[in-house]
């Protein structure tokens, strides 16, 4: 039997947008990716696996800082000690004029780490076929029957998100001669026919929110075992408010449970209301969330150029018709006629 692991998209970054950083200026949200590949490659050694496959982006430049080869590496260094192959493929981030296949070369150099654009592994009466991105059109046209292709590209069809679909660079028919295809690019783990994109092994931005995060478990006999292994990644929570007042904030996340999470919150404010985001920012710091980022929205006004104004009119009654026109709060307004009123009192 063969036995392997499969992920993609971990996109080890030197700075994460999301997250602080810790004593030694690591950010945090990086070390959340770099114990999840520790919790793999552990997970690989205790079921004894013959190789692990990365398909493709492992890191989110072509040029990784030395410093984050070798915290890489240092998480890598215990699977390689115990003589598992490590398959590393060239991705659209991290691929370009062939700096991403040596960028290992001053960590961690021997026989079990192999950086491919381009490969054809027979394992146990099975072909695996291995394509960076850019080299799909390498692979040979004559397949054999038990084929499977690991490769980093984008299908026509395939789902970035909930709303934008794919509309280049292969149709699924292109591979339709493998028993399996499995696939790096798209963080969201999707199947189209013999295709699976696996999905990213983290969550990278809010859009990924709801998306399962984690990294495939195959063995190979005369047929294919697969199971999906959730990494349990951070949770990123969004959320949006309606409020009347600023107490409305904190009695809406009163009884959440959000600790640990990244938070985003989108609160809409009506326009006399008045919150100081660093407030509210340490208000959930007190639930011990991991990071949060807020958004105020208030209601758009037009220019009073745009309001209807009839010069025969009175100047309360003008008053009124704009308060009623601009849905004016009740305390603007009041402030407005109270003016209005001293003003007429002094003419």
């Amino acid at each position: 039997m063969f036995k392997a692991i499969l992920m993609a998209d971990i996109h080890l970054k030197d700075t994460e947008p999301i997250g602080k950083f810790d004593s030694t200026g690591l950010s945090l949200r990086t070390l959340d990716k770099l114990n999840a590949l520790e919790r793999v490659f552990n997970f690989a050694i205790e079921k004894q696996v013959d190789s692990i496959f990365i398909l493709g982006d492992l890191f989110n430049s072509c040029n990784p800082s030395n410093r984050l080869r070798l915290e890489f590496s240092k998480r890598l260094l215990p699977v390689v000690e115990k003589q598992i192959k490590v398959v590393i493929l060239g991705g659209n981030h991290d691929t370009s004029d062939g700096r991403f296949f040596n960028f290992m070369s001053e960590a961690i150099y021997n026989s079990y780490i192999y950086f491919v654009k381009s490969k054809k592994i027979k394992v146990n009466g099975w072909t695996i076929y291995c394509a960076s991105w850019g080299y799909e059109d390498s692979i040979d046209s004559n397949i054999e029957d038990k084929a499977i292709l690991l490769a980093h590209t984008q299908i026509i069809g395939a789902k970035y998100d909930s709303e934008r679909i794919s509309d280049k660079f292969y149709a699924p028919e292109r591979f339709k001669q493998f028993k399996r295809v499995y696939l790096g690019h798209f963080h969201k783990r999707q199947k189209i026919e013999n295709i699976q994109y696996i999905g990213a092994l983290c969550r990278n931005d809010f859009g990924e929110r709801d998306n399962p995060e984690g990294f495939l478990y195959l063995e190979l006999n005369d047929t294919i075992s697969e199971t999906y292994i959730s990494i349990n990644d951070r949770q990123f929570i969004q959320l949006e408010l309606d409020v009347t007042s600023e107490d409305g904030i904190y009695e809406a996340l009163g009884n959440m449970d959000l600790k640990d999470a990244i938070v985003k919150l989108k609160i809409n404010l009506q326009a006399d209301i008045i919150v100081k985001k660093n407030k509210v920012r340490k208000f959930l710091e007190t639930k011990q969330v991991f990071d949060s980022l807020i958004e105020f929205y208030r209601p758009k006004f037009t220019r009073l150029a745009k309001v209807s104004i009839n010069k025969d009119l009175s100047m309360q009654k003008t008053l009124d018709n704009f308060i009623k026109q601009k849905q004016i709060t009740k305390e603007l307004a009041l402030c407005g006629k109270n003016l209005l009123e001293e003003v007429m009192a002094r003419e």
